[in-house]
């Protein structure tokens, strides 16, 4: 039986999201264009038409990840009006870090990818840039002055504790201390204003 045909994004959606299973089954370097071909159970060409490579593949997973953040901060910022500008960007710092969904799995397998990978590491560089301009725009709209340098940190932070939230399996124990962290983020957020 041949796949209906689907809207272009909708099938590229099948097919990144296809990836995505079997990148968390056998890792993103263990990953084939074969291996997503045959979990999207699309013919070569369909899968080509719409990536000629895994790390395109990854590249929208991530951007997707993005998105999914912004709906979700949006979200956040939506239901508590109410916080002060520190408790609601520590807020949605902490949950980026304790977060667990697929997409984030994904994220920790490409951090730890890109160290052995020039286009991943490219891909890495661009996606910063790009969450810098939106996560500029959220700071401002809270009051915040924020630079690259304060961007720099704070990513390489939340990364940091992402990958030991995955790597170390330290997702209880940073959900038992999730006060502490989002303290340690809220007085981070203080102190750059002094």
């Amino acid at each position: 039986m041949r796949n209906e045909r689907l809207p272009a994004e909708e099938r590229k959606w099948q097919i990144r999201y296809a990836a995505k299973n079997v990148f968390l089954s056998k890792g993103f370097h263990n990953t084939t264009m074969e291996d997503v071909i045959a979990e999207s159970k699309m013919s070569k060409g369909g899968v080509y038409r719409y990536y000629k490579s895994t790390s395109d593949m990854l590249y929208d997973l991530m951007e997707d990840g993005c998105e999914y953040r912004y709906n979700i901060v949006d979200n956040f910022l939506t239901i508590n009006k109410n916080l002060d500008k520190y408790d609601a960007v520590a807020e949605m710092i902490t949950e980026k870090i304790l977060d667990d969904n697929e997409l984030s799995k994904v994220y920790v397998m490409f951090l730890q990818e890109k160290q052995y990978d020039d286009n991943l590491e490219k891909l890495f560089l661009k996606l910063k840039e790009e969450t810098f301009i939106e996560l500029k725009k959220l700071y401002e709209k809270f009051g915040f002055s924020f630079n690259y340098y304060e961007y720099d940190f704070l990513t390489d932070f939340m990364n940091s504790l992402i990958l030991g939230r995955e790597v170390l399996t330290a997702k209880n124990s940073f959900s038992k201390n999730r006060v502490v962290l989002k303290n340690f983020i809220y007085d981070y957020l203080k102190n750059l204003e002094e």
